[in-house]
C-alpha cells in the first residue's frame, strides 16, 4: 500500500473501532440521551444511568474488545501455522476440551452435589479443560515434530468432546442442562474488574510476543523450509504459536464461554483491507478489527430500545459466517 493510502486506512478503523465502543456504550436497553449519557461517562452525579455506564456498560465493552482481539490473534496465528485459511483459535481443541470440562462440572458436579462455588466453578473447570488439551498438544508435537498431526489431533479431540457432551446432556437434569446452554452461548458482562486486567495484560503480552518475532512469522508464511534455512529452530516457532493461541483460546473460553467464527472471521479482514499477509500489518489490523467485531455484535446482541438480550455467540455465527464465505470466495483460496 501507498503510505497515503495506508494512512487513511488505519485512521478510518481507528475511528471506526472509537464510533463502535461509543455505540456499544450508549446504545441499550436503557435509553439516555446524549447529555445525561455524557455526564455519567464523566462521573457526574450518582444515578442509575451512571451505574449502569461504569458498572456494567464500560467492563463488558472492554471484555468485548479484548475477546475479538484476542481471539483474532490465535486465529492469525493457526492460519499462519497451517497455511490454512479455515484454521481458527479452536482448531487444536482447546475449546472442546473447555466445553468438555464445563459440561462435566455443571451436568454431574453440581448434581452431585459438589460444594464448590458456582462462580469459580465454571471458569476453572473450563481452565482446567483446555489447560489439558494444550498440555496434551505440546506433549504429541513434540513427539511427532508434524503440524499437521496436530491438526487432526485437535479436530478430533473436539469431535471426541462433543460426543460426550451429548451423552451427558441426554441424562442431565433439565436445570443443568439449562445453565450448560447458557454458557455455551457466551456471555461478556459477568466479569470482575480484576478478570478483565488479567485479559488485557494477556493480549498485550501476546501481541508484544508475536511483533517480536514478526519476522519468523512471515518467513512461516512461504514455507517450513524457509523457516529452518534463516537459521530459526521450526519446533521452537510452532511450539511458540501453539502455546499463545492456547493461552488466549483457553482463558477467553474460560473466562466467556466459547465464541464462534471471531478467530476466523477477523484475520481474513484484515489480510482483505490491508492487502497485505504480513504480520508486521496484520497484527494492527486484527487488533482494531477484533474490537469493531465484538463490539458491534455485544451492541446488537442488545437489542437496543428493548429489554431482551440476544446470545453474544448466536450474533457471531450470524454475522460471521456469510462474511467467511464472501471472503473465501473474494480472495479466492
Amino acid at each position: 500500500m501507498k503510505s497515503a493510502g495506508s494512512r487513511a486506512l488505519w485512521f478510518l478503523l481507528t475511528a471506526a473501532l472509537i464510533l463502535a465502543l461509543v455505540a456499544d456504550l450508549r446504545w441499550g436497553s436503557l435509553s439516555m440521551d446524549w447529555n445525561t449519557w455524557w455526564q455519567a461517562l464523566a462521573g457526574g452525579e450518582e444515578s442509575v444511568i451512571r451505574t449502569v455506564l461504569w458498572q456494567f456498560r464500560i467492563p463488558k465493552a472492554l471484555t468485548a474488545w479484548a475477546v475479538g482481539s484476542g481471539l483474532g490473534l490465535a486465529g492469525l496465528l493457526m492460519q499462519s501455522m497451517f497455511r490454512n485459511p479455515i484454521a481458527g483459535p479452536y482448531v487444536l481443541g482447546m475449546s472442546g476440551g473447555a466445553g468438555l470440562m464445563v459440561g462435566i462440572w455443571i451436568l454431574t458436579g453440581v448434581a452431585l452435589g459438589w460444594q464448590w462455588p458456582v462462580e469459580w466453578g465454571i471458569p476453572v473447570a473450563a481452565a482446567l479443560g483446555a489447560s489439558v488439551v494444550l498440555l496434551a498438544d505440546l506433549w504429541l508435537y513434540y513427539r511427532t515434530r508434524s503440524a499437521v498431526t496436530l491438526l487432526i489431533t485437535g479436530l478430533m479431540i473436539g469431535l471426541f468432546s462433543g460426543a460426550l457432551l451429548s451423552l451427558l446432556q441426554f441424562w442431565a437434569p433439565a436445570r443443568n442442562l439449562q445453565k450448560f446452554v447458557f454458557w455455551s452461548m457466551g456471555n461478556l458482562g459477568h466479569l470482575q474488574a480484576s478478570h478483565i486486567a488479567i485479559l488485557w495484560v494477556l493480549i498485550i503480552v501476546s501481541y508484544a510476543a508475536v511483533w517480536h518475532w514478526r519476522g519468523r512469522m512471515d518467513l512461516l508464511l512461504l514455507g517450513d523450509e524457509y523457516v529452518s534455512s534463516a537459521g530459526y529452530s521450526l519446533f521452537v516457532l510452532h511450539r511458540f504459536i501453539v502455546i499463545i493461541s492456547g493461552l488466549l483460546s483457553g482463558v477467553i473460553t474460560a473466562l466467556i464461554g466459547p465464541i464462534a467464527f471471531v478467530g476466523l472471521m477477523v484475520p481474513h479482514a484484515a489480510f482483505l483491507l490491508t492487502g497485505s499477509r504480513l504480520h508486521a500489518t496484520a497484527l494492527p489490523g486484527v487488533f482494531l478489527l477484533g474490537g469493531i467485531l465484538m463490539l458491534t455484535a455485544d451492541l446488537l446482541s442488545q437489542l437496543p430500545g428493548s429489554e431482551g438480550v440476544l446470545p453474544v455467540n448466536s450474533i457471531t455465527s450470524l454475522l460471521g459466517a456469510p462474511l467467511v464465505v464472501w471472503l473465501l470466495i473474494k480472495r479466492k483460496f
